[in-house]
């Protein structure tokens, strides 16, 4: 039988990393009431390899789960299976009105049972994780949720965290294909940072959930243990931060990264005039600064088929040529068509470049100038700054951390 005391393995062989990366995160992690001491869980916590799953299914009595893994042996059969047939729905507590959460014992969570969500195809992330949770448990995978709970009050995520039998890398699973990473992540500190910068979380919190044997249970609902692990900031490790704030216009999200920065105004609508391939409502705008270059990205529709943007790039406040794209909503973004343009200020002196007439060169002109304006204002030259100390006061930081990040 395996003991809590062998199921779960920190794998921290960097000091380096252990000390930037929040110290003791994944050992604090508690995949189960552990010890915070990092060096102390290494030496003390040992992961049981288990080269065959088909050993280590545990037996239960749940027909539902039993099929689901008889029919789905890995963690991406399992998590196309959840995404394709569990019906997302946000707070889907309205579904299992069964589930008393707040009865729940404390230190605990409480959540539907696997069978019930296989019954009812209803869920958010919570029967996410319950669901991919217990079927990769049942085929030998060793599992654990996180909490991840930004601190400006938007809503957190939970995920769940296997670990692959053979290679000892983690990944994660959840409720949709976007929360599904496959196994290449050397720690749990690496692949919490990755699903940060992935997902925009700033600053949050970090909760543990247990995966015990009674997500097994077939009753309406299950008890699992949690324990808050600690609060974390992108800022400390990465140089990362970011920032949204509504306006007028819609929502506006500035990030300063170690080599530039970059200015997002989306869900907007802003209709142009007199331009001849933007015709649609312009719904996405994005700058992103570097130290050599300046890039204005504009995304519109013209037609409920396909997205088109316009990539302008500036060089010393200058703008030298655009890129124009295309892509098909229908096949999952497929890039349809690009066209370069160039801003020729004289056509005789450019006979191989494709250059646009002086009439719209300029309506392009005014139509960039105008979102540079809008969306650059006093805090420009404050995020410009940061960014240049922010540079060198990680670039050590960043070049010790060695971090393996997934390759989307």
């Amino acid at each position: 039988m395996i003991t809590k005391e062998k199921i779960y393995k920190l794998i921290l062989s960097s000091k380096s990393m252990r000390r930037t990366l929040i110290g003791a995160l994944a050992g604090i992690l508690t995949f189960g009431g552990i010890n915070s001491n990092a060096q102390n869980l290494e030496t003390k916590i040992q992961y049981e390899v288990h080269s065959d799953s088909s050993k280590t299914e545990i037996q239960t009595k749940n027909s539902a789960l039993d099929s689901l893994v008889k029919i789905y042996k890995t963690p991406g059969d399992i998590q196309r299976f959840v995404a394709q047939n569990i019906e997302y729905i946000k707070n889907s507590e309205r579904f299992y009105p069964e589930v008393n959460k707040n009865s729940a014992p404390d230190n605990f969570i409480r959540f539907p049972s696997p069978e019930q969500i296989l019954n009812k195809k209803y869920g958010d992330c919570e029967e996410g994780f319950v669901l991919t949770a217990s079927a990769l448990k049942k085929l030998g995978y060793e599992t654990a949720g996180i909490i991840m709970m930004p601190k400006n009050g938007e809503s957190g995520h939970i995920f769940t965290i296997y670990q692959d039998t053979l290679t000892k890398l983690y990944g994660t699973a959840g409720i949709s294909v976007e929360d599904y990473i496959s196994p290449v992540y050397n720690s749990i500190d690496s692949l919490i940072a990755g699903l940060a910068l992935k997902s925009k979380y700033h600053d949050f919190k970090i909760t543990g959930v247990e995966v015990t044997d009674d997500i097994f249970n077939n009753s309406n609902q299950i008890d699992l243990p949690k324990q808050y692990v600690k609060d974390m900031n992108l800022t400390d490790i990465f140089g990362v931060m970011f920032k949204t704030e509504k306006i007028s216009l819609g929502t506006l999200e500035k990030d300063i990264y170690d080599k530039g920065y970059s200015i997002s105004l989306k869900n907007t609508i802003i209709e142009p005039k007199n331009l001849e391939k933007i015709k649609g409502p312009i719904t996405d705008v994005n700058i992103d600064y570097s130290f050599s270059k300046t890039v204005l990205g504009i995304t519109y529709t013209n037609d409920h088929r396909y997205t088109e943007s316009i990539n302008f790039h500036l060089e010393k406040e200058q703008l030298k040529f655009f890129y124009y794209y295309k892509q098909d909503r229908a096949n999952g973004g497929e890039m349809v068509s690009m066209e370069s343009y160039d801003f020729c200020p004289d056509f005789s002196e450019h006979p191989f470049l494709k250059c646009i007439s002086q009439k719209e060169s300029q309506e392009y002109i005014d139509l960039a100038n105008y979102f540079l304006k809008l969306m650059k204002n006093d805090e420009t030259k404050e995020l410009w700054e940061q960014t240049k100390k922010q540079r060198e006061l990680n670039k050590s930081k960043q070049d010790s951390l060695q971090i393996n990040f997934p390759k989307d």
